[in-house]
């Protein structure tokens, strides 16, 4: 892997945990980092969420929930 890697472990109060791994290229490299980058992810078996969601959508939802179900309980 040519391109340094960046990751990011996400944990919410209910244990679930949410990793992001990216990588930093100049712009003109961008396309073919990405592809071997996505092969790299593949060759170690990283599996790719199909449900894609913003990191912060995925905490703050919950979050959001959280609240609520908290809330119903004091009325």
């Amino acid at each position: 892997m040519p391109w340094p890697i960046t990751g990011e472990l996400w944990q919410r109060h209910d244990g679930a945990r949410l990793l992001e791994v990216s990588i930093k290229v100049p712009v003109a490299q961008a396309a073919a980092a990405t592809a071997g980058f996505m092969a790299f992810l593949a060759e170690v078996g990283a599996e790719r969420d199909d449900g894609q969601q913003a990191k912060t959508r995925w905490a703050l939802d919950h979050s959001a929930n959280h609240l609520r179900q908290l809330d119903d309980k004091t009325e």
